[in-house]
């Protein structure tokens, strides 16, 4: 899983690291001088909402509405999908690095004991279970979770009572074309970011989840999930307009933001590939009190302040917008002088 190389910007700038092959970053493409590459071929396959496209599938990490296994298979037949079956060492890294928890998959052995089937019926020819496991622990474990990125043993199987109510992994058949075309209208809906919140000083879009709490890794599963990630700031002005938009928030004391030091101590980065050279940081610190690894932004006041990972809190996706901009703001400094600044985003539109 952990077999990719990634370069650091920053404090660590130039410095490079192995990393989780399924983090999302950004990248640097490099081609050979003289060569005039081929146009991308359009899509042919897509995801419905809150789908995650892997391979020829398409997965739903659902880390907030916890099922027993039973009502977690019913509830993946309802979106013609079952529980996750897994094939593959690659598959295996990519649904543990999206889920931070044990979830519920599709194998089992119900019908007959210690022998596992998926309730899709595709052959169960790939078992990494954990140490001493299955162990049918009081004869009454026949159903499999997988063991999240938070577990100390992750992407390895374990049975477990099936009542247990656990997070799970929803898995089907990708949809075949184009994806369709997002809805054009309806409440709280706009022609940059459809449903999503917008500044109308840059190219971004915004998710504002100030009652859905959740850990930091388990806020980032569902950004990503939604075709974002958790929020970056890179200026003031989107600085600004964030601190403005969370200052309305009816409850908590501070969201989740998408930087992290979990790698290197004191080396913060933003988990969507922005650059970490716009600070705000609250007075104090990061202190990395009690092995604090994790960013929040205070609702406030704005500022921010290194967190506990495990804490549960609201959090804030971000993802890019999709029409073309040309925007101006005006700003006072310290003086009462009138800057102007103007910004202006271009993108190639795809017919």
């Amino acid at each position: 899983m952990w077999d990719c190389g990634q370069i650091f910007t920053g404090n660590y700038q130039g410095k490079w690291e192995t990393t989780n092959c399924f983090k999302s970053l950004g990248y640097i493409c490099e081609m050979t001088g003289g060569v005039n590459p081929q146009p991308t071929a359009s899509p042919d396959g897509h995801c419905d909402r809150g789908y995650l496209l892997y391979g020829d599938f398409c997965y739903h990490f659902e880390n907030e509405d916890v099922k027993n296994w039973h009502d977690a298979e019913a509830r993946c037949v309802s979106e013609q999908g079952h529980l996750a079956s897994i094939h593959s060492q690659e598959e295996l890294s990519f649904l543990t690095a999206h889920m931070p928890a044990e979830a519920w998959v599709g194998l089992n052995d119900i019908t007959n004991e210690n022998q596992f089937v998926y309730t899709d019926g595709t052959p169960a020819d790939f078992l990494p279970w954990g140490p001493h496991q299955p162990d049918n622990w009081q004869n009454n474990e026949d159903c499999v979770h997988i063991r999240g990125m938070n577990h100390v043993e992750p992407g390895l199987l374990n049975d477990d009572f099936c009542a247990t109510t656990r997070e799970y992994i929803c898995k089907k058949a990708k949809g075949q074309g184009p994806p369709p075309q997002p809805p054009t209208s309806g409440p709280g809906w706009n022609e940059k970011c459809g449903s999503w919140m917008f500044d109308p000083f840059n190219d971004y879009c915004y998710l504002f989840n100030f009652l859905s709490e959740r850990t930091w890794a388990e806020a980032r599963a569902d950004c990503v999930n939604q075709g974002g990630d958790l929020l970056s700031i890179t200026e003031p002005f989107e600085q600004a307009f964030v601190q403005g938009v969370i200052q309305q928030s009816p409850t908590g004391i501070s969201l989740w933001m998408g930087g992290h030091d979990s790698v290197i101590e004191g080396g913060w980065e933003w988990m969507d590939g922005s650059p970490f050279r716009y600070i705000n940081w609250n007075a104090g610190n990061p202190d990395d009190y009690y092995g604090e690894d994790c960013l929040s932004i205070l609702i406030n006041n704005g500022y921010w302040n290194d967190d506990n990972c495990d804490n549960k809190r609201g959090y804030i996706c971000k993802r890019r917008g999709g029409k073309y901009l040309l925007c101006c703001r005006f700003l006072q400094n310290n003086l009462n002088v009138q800057i102007l600044i103007i910004h202006v985003y271009c993108f190639r539109k795809n017919t």
